[in-house]
C-alpha cells in the first residue's frame, strides 16, 4: 500500500512538474513525512492526499536543497525512502 501511494504521487509530480518547472528550497533533518509534504506544499501551491496512518511509522528524512526543480526534490526524497 505505502509503496503504491509511493509510486502514484511520484508519477503525478513528476509529469506535473515537468510541465510547470517550480523550484524551492528545502532543508530537513529528520523529518517526518507529513512535514517534508506541508513544506513542499506551501512553497508550491501544491497539495498532497495522503492517509497518515500509512505515514506514522515512516522513517524520517534529512535533505537539503537549494532552488531545486520540485521533481528533483522528490526524487531524492523517494530514493532516500527506498533505501531504507
Amino acid at each position: 500500500m505505502y509503496a503504491k501511494l509511493i509510486i502514484l504521487m511520484l508519477i503525478w509530480t513528476h509529469t506535473y512538474a515537468q510541465l510547470q518547472p517550480v523550484r524551492l528550497s528545502l532543508h530537513v533533518r529528520e523529518a517526518r513525512m507529513e512535514d517534508v509534504l506541508s513544506s513542499i506544499g506551501h512553497q508550491t501551491g501544491y497539495f498532497f492526499v495522503y492517509d497518515r496512518a500509512i505515514l506514522r511509522g515512516a522513517s524520517r528524512v534529512t535533505l537539503s536543497l537549494d532552488n531545486a526543480p520540485v521533481f528533483e526534490v522528490l526524487d531524492r526524497w523517494f530514493l532516500i525512502k527506498q533505501s531504507l
